[in-house]
């Protein structure tokens, strides 16, 4: 029954992300564990936009990590913009 709800919250949260609900979409994912990158991508832009700048850090630290283990150069380069990016900006 875990597993269901699980499925149900990473579904709910991938609906609310599309539609731009970010407070929701952020919620929902912040509450599960072993996100794919591409949830850990709607993570971290959830969390920018809500203003939690730490969270979006560790999501797209967590995305990166995940490209690199699977081997996929350009989607680890691409999270590595994004992380480079608010870093910078950040100070």
């Amino acid at each position: 029954m875990e597993h269901d709800k699980t499925i149900d919250e990473l579904l709910q949260a991938r609906e609310a992300y599309d539609r731009r609900d970010w407070a929701v979409a952020l919620d929902r994912l912040r509450g599960l564990d072993q996100l794919r990158a591409e949830d850990c991508l709607a993570l971290a832009t959830a969390a920018y936009l809500m203003g939690d700048i730490d969270e979006a850090v560790r999501a797209l630290q967590a995305g990166y990590q995940q490209m690199i283990t699977n081997g996929n150069d350009l989607g680890a380069v691409r999270f590595a913009f994004w992380l480079a990016l608010i870093l910078n900006v950040r100070g």
